[in-house]
């Protein structure tokens, strides 16, 4: 299988984004959806081992801060919305 690059690259910017979210939002913000599809399947496709266990760790660190929601797309369209709220 052929790894998207795109897709790579946004996994793996994931933190960073939501890192700046925090910075710029307060505990009442709407949340902010930050990947749609199948999280834990493109993690599996498209990252290495290594890059998984390490986005994993710095997901896990962003929740002692983040509350992370995930809401099931329509089944014509597949996947899920993840979004994730400031605690």
């Amino acid at each position: 299988m052929d790894i998207d690059q795109h897709l790579k690259k946004q996994l793996l910017e994931t933190p960073k984004y939501l890192k700046k979210y925090l910075k710029e939002n307060e505990e009442h913000s709407p949340g902010i959806t930050y990947y749609t599809g199948n999280w834990g399947q493109d993690l599996e496709d498209n990252l290495t081992d290594t890059q998984r266990k390490k986005l994993q760790k710095q997901m896990a660190k962003l929740s002692d801060d983040l509350i992370f929601v995930s809401r099931k797309l329509p089944d014509n369209v597949g996947g899920y919305n993840y979004i994730a709220y400031v605690k």
